[in-house]
């Protein structure tokens, strides 16, 4: 992924999301769509960044991982999972400042 022929990593400029149809993205924080991630066979529930950055870590209902360079928005990497993801974390905060996880059975 390139602005301007300079490679961009996750250091808080992008966010990746999934959806139900079957495909994740990488975003910028103006909202412009960077990359579209598509190689899932169903909806994207969980996606995770590694510490530097370039890569990106997809979870799917197709029961399927897919590793991706998020600079190219390429596949590196698949794997077969046995069974169905088992759980989704969401951290909200409250109006009183106090943080909650809540956890769900995909």
């Amino acid at each position: 992924m390139y602005n301007n022929q300079k490679p961009q990593v996750c250091d808080g400029t992008l966010l990746a999301t999934g959806s139900y149809d079957d495909y994740a993205r990488i975003w910028t924080t103006y909202g412009r769509l960077a990359s579209t991630l598509g190689q899932h066979k169903g909806p994207t529930f969980a996606l995770k960044w590694n510490k530097k950055g370039n890569y990106i870590l997809s979870a799917g209902v197709d029961k399927t991982t897919i590793n991706w360079d998020a600079l190219t928005g390429q596949c590196t990497q698949q794997f077969a999972i046995h069974n169905k993801t088992q759980e989704d974390r969401f951290i909200f905060n409250g109006w009183d400042g106090v943080q909650a996880l809540e956890m769900k059975q995909v």
